[in-house]
């Protein structure tokens, strides 16, 4: 069976590798991309299952890198979880900017790994 690509989209590199590490553990292949350009690039590079991103991401913005993957015919089926530490009473994104969910920093993980499941299916 394939592993599940998931691409993590951080510029802090300890939440990337504490992510990335978790992921790994769960049995799936982890894409990482340090700002939100590369986020774009790798995702419609390796079409990954799902997508983790930080909201405030150097050169582009996460809302701005999740709304042209919404906007994308191709890329828009893939699930995105948002997350950032600036919206701690953050209820929902504006529409035209949402992700599929958004999570708060730090990032509890078995919140997180329960939210990667239940969008991928699993």
């Amino acid at each position: 069976m394939e592993k599940k690509r998931i691409l993590v989209a951080d510029d802090d590199k300890k939440d990337s590798k504490l992510l990335e590490d978790c992921l790994l553990q769960q049995g799936y292949e982890v894409i990482l991309a340090h700002d939100g350009q590369e986020a774009l690039d790798k995702t419609m590079g390796c079409n990954p299952h799902l997508i983790v991103m930080d909201i405030l991401l150097p050169r582009i913005n996460g809302w701005k890198v999740c709304s042209e993957i919404k906007q994308n015919p191709h890329y828009k089926h893939i699930p995105v979880v948002m997350s950032s530490s600036m919206y701690e009473n953050y209820d929902q994104p504006n529409e035209d900017k949402a992700g599929d969910v958004y999570i708060n920093k730090p990032v509890n993980l078995d919140l997180l790994l329960s939210t990667i499941r239940k969008l991928l299916n699993e």
